[in-house]
């Protein structure tokens, strides 16, 4: 059984916002970015990292970013692609 971290850090205080869930999908998602929003400065601008996972790209998900302009996805490159890309600055082609 594989379970899945959805995780907060805040680098400023240290805080760690989290839960470990069976799986990802964007109802766990949606629930771990609703309790960082919760739990976030206002007045700060909040960078959320995600692998590239498709619960992230629902429509529930893009219209709670969509509702939050001051949040900021970034995405991880998935295996493959970090593969490639290794591939191709330790053996050329």
């Amino acid at each position: 059984m594989t379970t899945s971290l959805c995780a907060a850090f805040n680098i400023l205080t240290g805080r760690i916002i989290g839960k470990v869930v069976e799986r990802i999908r964007s109802e766990e998602l949606l629930s771990s970015l609703r309790q960082i929003d919760r739990c976030h400065p206002k007045f700060k601008d909040p960078h959320i990292i995600l692998d590239d996972r498709s619960a992230h790209e629902t429509q529930e998900i893009r219209d709670w970013l969509t509702a939050r302009p001051y949040v900021h996805f970034h995405f991880t490159a998935n295996q493959r692609v970090l593969v490639e890309r290794c591939r191709g600055v330790v053996c050329p082609a």
